[in-house]
């Protein structure tokens, strides 16, 4: 029983990882049963000042300023540290500095066991450990001699869910119940959990992951029959999908009638020149695709009664192929843009009841549709043409989201929201705001020369993952065959070669849900269409189907 309490002593208060610019101490305690020495190292060449922030689970927060020499390393306990910190639950210290090469670890030692100290030892972790899924390591559920727990702590400053996992021998993988996290400020809030409690029903050797809302980080600790622990820091990771584990998706305009393909230099498709309303157009548009391993189309859509709502809510959504392939709007923010011009003003009061209006539209025209694509369980829309760089317009985004997200939580849809934004997607203070408001992102078409594009794509993805992960949210790949406007030579000249390799590269970027994008169906005015046609047949959607759907039909 005792060995049971000083378990739950230092378990029941495992702090989390408070990130800032810096780095972390994954846990730390002070009390009774466990002790911690801190120790704070500057290997640069030059002095550095250094802010140490301690954060326990309920929110108690205590900070200690200190300035390093070059090479200095100091050591101290933390009740040293933290002078007005008492004994009581465990927390996380984060430490933030201008100088980039401030490492810290921790060495936690049990007090009250026959070694008298029995150390354990954590380093602090970078912020840019955090993610969505964590993989803790096994536990043998049937050693009496050993208890082990799961902390995960979440970073960030909006509210998380984790759920965590337990997977056996067997290959079944059982769930526990999701747990909430509030959000934190400077500090991270844990939640700290026996395994045996998670899942009293669970016997044998076992691993152990956590699936979170957004990015989360965590520890693994297990204590023998004394209570003295041992640790490691949760590694996380992108979970692996099968070949035909992806969800593919295209943008399909449904803007054609037999006049719009006047100023088409290409083509023609396979099936002739169409009219987007026809039901053997549609009916055929939807074979081809599901016969190519298409699973959603993002419709192009310009705001209430325009040519392709009616195309979409009076055609093409009362068909009875409709239901066999998802799809999804894709709000073009160019329908807000005042008359005679493609600019809109985000912050004007009546831009933003409008845009409010238009979703409020969407969901009430299209998410009961049996066939409306879901991610999370939430209905999806894309926004092409919201997000940039300007301060002044981020902040509005920034705003304007919530609103809207309220206006359709009021109406009894909770809703995830994809957006493209600039190739850079840099991060500032003025913009991350902005793309924290969203649930993913798509970039539409990522344009670069020729001849280094794949290896352009890659650079870009990288980076666009990285800040995805970072901030716990979904990035989608995107490809695209080409690109080219009438009249003009191609920026990027179709080719199936190069189109076949960024395919396959683009799988290296999959987020948990396993959607790509292909850019696009059909919008032949730009060169960008994978739609069969009667020059090319259908070869950029063989390519599809054998490299990002696997080969299934």
């Amino acid at each position: 029983m005792r060995t049971i309490q000083m378990i739950l002593c230092l378990f029941c208060t495992l702090p989390c990882f408070a990130y800032q610019t810096r780095s972390v101490l994954p846990w730390v305690t002070h009390n009774d049963d466990y002790a911690s020495l801190l120790t704070i190292t500057n290997l640069s060449g030059g002095q550095a000042a250094v802010t140490l922030t301690a954060v326990r689970a309920g929110g108690e927060t205590h900070q200690a300023e200190m300035t390093l020499a070059a090479g200095e390393q100091v050591a101290s306990p933390a009740a040293a540290l933290f002078g007005d910190l008492r004994s009581g639950s465990g927390f996380a210290v984060s430490l933030d500095s201008d100088n980039d090469q401030i490492m810290g670890s921790v060495l936690i030692g049990s007090t009250n066991t026959a070694s008298g100290f029995s150390p354990a030892r954590a380093n602090a972790l970078d912020r840019s450990g955090a993610g969505r899924h964590l993989y803790f390591g096994s536990a043998d559920l049937d050693d009496s001699q050993a208890q082990t727990a799961l902390v995960v702590a979440n970073p960030e400053t909006e509210p998380a869910t984790v759920t965590f996992q337990v997977h056996t021998a067997g290959g079944d993988t059982v769930s526990a119940t999701p747990i909430f996290i509030p959000g934190g400020g400077r500090g991270a809030i844990p939640t700290a959990h026996l395994v045996r409690d998670l899942f009293p029903d669970t016997a044998g050797t076992v691993y152990l992951t956590a699936t979170g809302d957004q990015g989360l980080l965590g520890c693994a600790f297990t204590f023998n029959a004394l209570g003295e622990p041992s640790m490691a820091a949760a590694r996380a990771y992108v979970p692996s999908r099968g070949e035909t584990d992806t969800l593919v998706g295209t943008v399909y305009y449904p803007w054609y009638d037999l006049a719009r393909w006047d100023d088409v230099l290409v083509g023609p498709p396979l099936i002739g020149r169409y009219d987007s309303r026809e039901q053997a157009t549609i009916d055929a548009q939807i074979e081809q695709a599901r016969d190519h391993g298409i699973d959603f189309f993002l419709m192009s859509w310009w705001g209430p009664d325009s040519w392709e709502d009616i195309t979409l809510r009076d055609h093409y959504t009362q068909t009875e192929s409709a239901s066999t392939l998802d799809f999804a709007i894709l709000f073009e923010m160019g329908i807000l843009a005042e008359p005679e011009s493609d600019a809109y003003n985000i912050n004007d009061e009546a831009t933003r009841a409008r845009f409010i209006a238009h979703m409020r539209y969407i969901a009430r025209t299209y998410f009961d549709h049996p066939a409306y694509l879901r991610f999370d369980g939430k209905p999806v829309i894309y926004f092409y043409g919201l997000t940039a760089d300007d301060p002044t317009h981020a902040a509005g985004v920034a705003s304007l989201i919530p609103l809207a997200r309220e206006a359709l939580r009021a109406d009894g849809h909770d809703v995830y929201l994809l957006t493209d934004g600039p190739a850079s997607m840099r991060f500032t203070p003025e913009t991350e705001p902005m793309w924290r408001q969203f649930d993913g992102y798509l970039p539409y078409v990522l344009l670069a020369a020729h001849e280094s594009y794949a290896s352009d794509m890659n650079e870009q993805y990288a980076h666009w993952q990285e800040a995805a992960t970072r901030l716990g949210k979904d990035f989608i790949p995107s490809v695209i065959p080409g690109f080219g406007t009438p009249g003009s030579e191609p920026f990027l000249a179709r080719d199936p070669d190069r189109f076949r390799q960024i395919c396959r590269d683009a799988l290296a970027y999959l987020p948990a849900n396993g959607a790509v994008v292909v850019s696009t169906w059909n919008e032949w005015h730009e060169n960008t269409q994978v739609e069969a046609d009667a020059a090319e047949g259908a070869f950029y959607l063989e390519i599809i189907r054998d490299v990002l759907a696997g080969g299934r039909r």
